[in-house]
């Protein structure tokens, strides 16, 4: 099986040093510690394509955290599993195409919040792609 994770924040070289043992991977979300149980786990991030200062312009002004990902969205397809807690443009683009061949799982940090009441056309795009793209969803409570 290989999973793909999907964060945020760049971290390329930062999970390099925890590879090295260098800090710890909690914030990893279990993306090292699955390849100990036989799991193959990797992670996407536009500045692995691009130089990082037009990686950074277009995060910060283009792209945003949601939508960061959306270019390399064809390389999902070499996964049989997504995990994130963003990356809703990815997300939207699967449901809308009815993309069947990888699983998408939401690593939940507020999806109720973001949801609201479903009155804005964000929200209601965001509605739909968790209802129709997403195939399980983590929630972190304390229950």
């Amino acid at each position: 099986m290989k999973v793909l994770y999907l964060f945020n924040k760049v971290l390329g070289e930062k999970v390099e040093e925890i590879k090295k043992g260098k800090g710890h991977d909690s914030w990893l979300f279990g993306m090292l510690r699955l390849k100990k149980h036989g799991i193959d786990t990797d992670f996407l991030e536009i500045e692995k394509y691009i130089p990082h200062g037009i990686a950074g312009f277009l995060r910060k002004h283009i792209l945003t955290m949601h939508y960061a990902h959306l270019p390399l969205f064809p390389l999902f397809f070499k996964y049989d599993a997504v995990f994130t807690s963003t990356a809703y443009g990815a997300l939207f683009l699967k449901a809308l195409l009815r993309i069947k061949k990888f699983k998408w799982v939401i690593l939940d940090f507020n999806i109720l919040g973001t949801l609201q009441e479903e009155k804005t056309l964000k929200q209601k795009i965001f509605a739909y792609a968790i209802t129709h793209g997403a195939d399980g969803i983590v929630a972190i409570s304390q229950a």
